[in-house]
């Protein structure tokens, strides 16, 4: 270790002492039910996981190759916990600063051999797997090219970024289903009902920068701090969050 700390050890000393009160157990040692899981991929050509594969190992218990989301290593499509949750009565919910539809969230929603099927997992997320709250980024895939949804194509801070879905305006479906769409702080705010969907980026609600550059976080809607509560369906919400 280098004699001389920086900014980020500091902060990985604060993150490692964060709640361990001397002479204490950390709650985690206290838990009634603990379990490891091994996320290396099935993958015959890779053997460091992505995010895809280990997000499906996590939500499913199956190991998948990289690329693959709710699916085992032949593509066959598993259930998730996501799922199982819903089968028990229980309200769900994926929350993410990423794309909703990035495979993280993805794998805890839906069936995919590819994780840049983007607008078939929203698709499925609406049509399938149906969670009551559905909060992210990525609204760039819930719209087909030349129709810029709520969020404008060709932002500042990321030109590239605009509207590529191929399943249609997956927003208009939701909302045939029952959905309330909001896309900013505001919607998010006085949203009510039993089901919401929130975008409040094109992509990423984060800009990734150059190494050493910083990155940029600021969204139209800060991820909000979920507490347990009953809906008015006495349904205990189960959120997936990658927040």
């Amino acid at each position: 270790m280098s004699a001389t700390w920086g900014g980020r050890e500091r902060d990985l000393t604060r993150l490692v002492t964060a709640g361990n009160t001397p002479g204490a157990e950390l709650h985690m040692n206290r838990l009634e039910h603990a379990g490891l899981v091994r996320t290396d991929p099935a993958d015959p050509d890779e053997a460091v996981t992505d995010s895809a594969a280990a997000a499906t190992a996590f939500a499913t218990g199956h190991k998948t190759f990289n690329g693959g989301v709710g699916v085992d290593a032949w593509g066959k499509p598993v259930r998730t916990l996501l799922e199982d949750a819903r089968r028990q009565g229980k309200a769900t919910g994926l929350v993410t600063t990423s794309q909703v539809t990035d495979a993280t969230p993805a794998a805890y929603a839906a069936h995919v051999k590819d994780r840049a099927q983007q607008s078939e997992i929203a698709r499925q997320l609406l049509e399938d797997s149906k969670p009551d709250v559905i909060l992210g980024g990525g609204e760039d895939f819930w719209y087909p090219a030349g129709n810029p949804g709520a969020l404008p194509d060709h932002p500042p801070t990321d030109p590239t970024e605009e509207s590529k879905g191929d399943r249609g305006n997956l927003v208009d479906r939701a909302k045939q289903l029952g959905y309330r769409y909001v896309s900013d702080r505001a919607g998010l705010k006085n949203a009510r009902g039993p089901k919401l969907l929130g975008l409040f980026a094109n992509e990423e609600m984060f800009e990734h920068r150059e190494e050493g550059k910083g990155d940029l976080y600021d969204p139209r809607s800060r991820c909000p701090r979920w507490r347990p509560r009953r809906s008015t369906s006495s349904r205990r919400i189960a959120t997936a969050s990658s927040c």
